[in-house]
């Protein structure tokens, strides 16, 4: 949340994509060097779509492989902050197994 969204319940998409590509800078890596992205994924017609779109425009240009998308939400429920443990779980296990398990709707 940067500020310039309408709340939680109505995300904005240039200020996705703007701290998308800060993180980004932040890090020293270009949009390139990301492999996969756990997404936040709350299974809502208005987030989902504003979500996809910025990860879209960020990520989604100029690849050479195809990025890797999931939301462990959609496997789980949008449990808040279990959610975002269970993501950071999943990623250390993806990276120690080298495979992203499926998510449902993607």
């Amino acid at each position: 949340q940067d500020g310039a969204s309408n709340g939680l319940t109505a995300p904005n998409g240039p200020s996705q994509q703007r701290v998308i590509r800060q993180a980004l800078a932040s890090a020293g890596l270009s949009a390139a060097d990301v492999d996969v992205v756990e997404a936040h994924g709350t299974g809502t017609s208005l987030g989902d779509p504003i979500e996809a779109q910025a990860l879209l425009a960020t990520y989604g240009q100029g690849r050479d492989v195809p990025l890797l998308l999931g939301s462990v939400k959609s496997n789980i429920g949008h449990t808040q902050a279990a959610a975002g443990v269970a993501g950071i779980i999943k990623m250390v296990l993806a990276m120690r197994y080298g495979t992203v398990p499926a998510t449902l709707h993607v």
